[in-house]
């Protein structure tokens, strides 16, 4: 009975959790909900930053979300584009290797949301998209 028991580690994670919707730091501390908390104008400057000297465009997105944003990137490519772009990319890096860029097909086309990408990320989907 006792492996199915919460530990004092789900304990304090909770408990943390909690606090920071009880002191309204839930949007700066949480993740996910500083990603949901992202304004539009910021995730379109993002955007922008990642499609600069690209044939890319930032589209509205139809991906669930909290109020009507456009925050998604649409890359022209095919998705088999995508993925020889990801290689010669994965060459290019300086580590070497760049890990996977999920993304969605819209009308034959790589969409990528900008709401859910950490800086780190969007500097290597900027790599990987960049000629």
């Amino acid at each position: 009975m006792r492996a199915l028991r919460a530990g004092k580690e789900s304990y304090a994670v909770i408990a943390e959790t909690l606090r920071a919707f009880a002191t309204g730091r839930h949007e700066t501390e949480i993740p996910i909900y500083r990603m949901l908390a992202t304004p539009l104008d910021v995730l379109r400057a993002r955007a922008s930053e990642i499609i600069q000297g690209t044939d890319c465009r930032t589209i509205d997105s139809a991906a669930p979300r909290r109020r009507h944003d456009a925050d998604g990137d649409d890359f022209p490519q095919s998705p088999i584009e995508v993925s020889r772009r990801r290689q010669r990319g994965s060459q290019r890096a300086s580590s070497g290797m760049i890990p996977p860029i999920v993304g969605r097909i819209v009308d034959d086309r790589f969409t990528i949301e900008m709401r859910t990408l950490s800086d780190d990320d969007r500097r290597v989907v900027a790599e990987v998209f960049r000629p």
